[in-house]
């Protein structure tokens, strides 16, 4: 089974222009966030200051290991390297596969609670499938397209 992708750009925008869009995006998105971390002490402990510490330093260490996987996939859209891509692809499809489970399992809990369970952030969770949709697609064009030029290539070498 493969991921989903889409066979031409969006909105006008090739799937490339469309990758390094999101990459700065995720990568903007991600200094803001550190800044956040550091600075504001309610946006990670939510009035229980006695854990700020430790949480903050579990944000950081995170958010900084989430930002080089950003600059990664920056550089490898760039030169074009999917070895490069390659890991925020696949840490985008843990993340997914941790955003359908809790989804789940809110909705599971729900039933059995009788009441609703707010799941959090849904509209910008579909968003971010939407954006590694993207990327992906992008990196899988990157692929193909080495492989047909190890294929040109090699059969030019045979004649």
């Amino acid at each position: 089974m493969q991921f989903p992708t889409l066979s031409s750009g969006v909105c006008g925008i090739s799937l490339e222009t469309g990758s390094k869009l999101v990459s700065w995006y995720y990568l903007v998105a991600g200094v803001v966030e550190l800044i956040l971390i550091i600075t504001t002490k309610e946006y990670l402990v939510h009035g229980d200051e006695s854990r700020y510490n430790y949480v903050c330093i579990v944000y950081l260490v995170g958010a900084a290991i989430v930002q080089i996987f950003n600059i990664n996939l920056l550089v490898g859209l760039y030169m074009r390297r999917p070895s490069q891509m390659r890991p925020w692809i696949m840490t985008k499809f843990i993340f997914v596969a941790l955003i359908l489970i809790w989804y789940c399992m809110t909705k599971v809990a729900a039933l059995f609670k009788h009441e609703w369970i707010e799941t959090p952030n849904l509209i910008g969770d579909i968003i971010g499938i939407f954006f590694q949709m993207v990327v992906y697609s992008h990196y899988r064009e990157v692929i193909d397209q080495e492989k047909r030029g190890r294929n040109v290539n090699s059969s030019s070498e045979l004649a």
